[in-house]
């Protein structure tokens, strides 16, 4: 990939002219290849959550619902490891998603 037109490509609206000029550097990591490059994209993301890119940022309000002590609550995945929480169901974006399923 050519940096020189990866960056260039970012100064297409003025808009984006503008978040490049608040940006004090730029800095490049050698990857193996373009899908070493997108799955470090993609963890930087995650781990930094730069202000403009939210297409890859964790999600604070993924929930589920617990049923459990026959009555039902929704439990956030900033709360709870839903790996090894048991009487969960479904996931959901937001607490809103959620309760239109249990209305529907």
């Amino acid at each position: 990939v050519n940096l020189r037109s990866r960056v260039l490509s970012h100064l297409r609206t003025p808009e984006e002219a503008a978040m490049l000029r608040q940006s004090r550097r730029i800095t490049w990591q050698r990857t193996a290849g373009e899908l070493g490059a997108l799955l470090l994209e993609a963890r930087l993301i995650k781990e930094q959550q730069p202000l403009f890119n939210k297409r890859l940022r964790r999600n604070k309000q993924l929930c589920a619902w617990l049923l459990a002590d026959d009555r039902p609550q929704i439990v956030y995945a900033r709360e709870v490891d839903f790996s090894h929480q048991q009487h969960l169901y479904g996931l959901f974006a937001n607490r809103r998603a959620a309760l239109q399923m249990l209305q529907s």
